[in-house]
C-alpha cells in the first residue's frame, strides 16, 4: 500500500506518512504477521527467530 502513495501526492505530507509505515514492515514485518494469525503480541522469542532468518 505505502508503494502505491509514495511519490503519488501532490502533498508531501502523503510520502512522509508512508516511509515509518515501510520502516516498520521491514524490521517488525515478523511481530506484525504473527500478532495477525494468533491474535496476540507476545511474539518476542519466535518473531526473533523469524526475523533473523528473513534479513
Amino acid at each position: 500500500m505505502t508503494a502505491n502513495i509514495m511519490g503519488r501526492t501532490i502533498c508531501a505530507l502523503g510520502d512522509a506518512a508512508s516511509m515509518p509505515v515501510q520502516s516498520f514492515v521491514k524490521h517488525f514485518g515478523a511481530e506484525f504477521e504473527y500478532h495477525i494469525e494468533n491474535k496476540s503480541a507476545s511474539c518476542r522469542r519466535k518473531c526473533s527467530a523469524r526475523a533473523v532468518k528473513s534479513t
